[in-house]
């Protein structure tokens, strides 16, 4: 995909799906490459928490000398009608889809100056342009994603600093698996995808590592959707 020799890389999420596939590309392309996760083996960090931002940011530069490479892969949260979810699962969702990537960004910030540039990468998803029923905070979130890149895109330009967004589709990883296997999901989510199947990792960790590359050196404040051409069918 490219060359990433001499570059360091902090992936959150990078322990499954499509974190990991992008984390694969990077250290095939010889980035040094730390994985922050909740998970095992990894460095550990809560999106949600500044304080383990901080943690992790400060053990890339210790470990590593400095920090170009920012990838936030983290998703998920609660799903149903709007009538039915609570407040809490609202704003639950809403934390770790949407505060978690401003709580990133603010963190990775002030190393990429120190680096005189860098680039970041937030998986965000077509549903944060497209909707359907059940996932209004999901949705919500992702759609503040896009702008919040947007955003630190420009304030980024001063500090060579670029900063953009992937959009996937529904994409087959662990946490897709069991909803893949249900008809009535399938019938949703992937039937209308004009492509008739849904993304792989790698797929989508393409679109990715090339906005992370010196190839897209003039690309920032931009979408990638990687969905199947599922947002040109609107």
């Amino acid at each position: 995909m490219g060359s990433y020799s001499g570059k360091v890389a902090l992936v959150a999420g990078g322990a499954s799906g499509i974190g990991a596939a992008i984390v694969a590309g990077l250290v095939r392309g010889g980035a040094e490459v730390v994985v922050a996760d909740i998970q095992p083996a990894t460095i550990r960090l809560d999106v949600t928490s500044f304080d383990e931002w901080v943690r992790a940011v400060e053990f890339v530069e210790r470990t590593h000398g400095g920090l170009d490479l920012m990838v936030n892969s983290v998703g998920g949260g609660a799903q149903g009608s709007i009538e039915e979810l609570s407040e809490q699962e609202f704003e639950r969702t809403l934390r770790l889809n949407l505060t978690g990537v401003f709580l990133g960004i603010k963190a990775v910030f002030p190393a990429m100056r120190r680096r005189s540039g860098g680039a970041i990468v937030n998986i965000a998803s077509n549903l944060g342009v497209a909707a359907m029923p059940g996932i209004a905070p999901y949705s919500a979130a992702k759609a503040g994603v896009i702008q919040l890149g947007r955003v630190a895109a420009l304030e980024g330009v001063p500090h060579r600093i670029r900063v953009n967004s992937v959009l996937p589709g529904i994409t087959r990883t662990p946490m897709s698996e069991v909803s893949l296997r249900n008809a009535d999901f399938k019938r949703m989510a992937v039937d209308p995808v004009p492509f008739g199947r849904p993304g792989e990792p790698q797929e989508i960790a393409a679109a990715a590592l090339f906005l992370l590359s010196d190839a897209a050196s003039y690309v920032t404040g931009t979408e990638i959707a990687a969905d199947g051409g599922l947002l040109a069918s609107y």
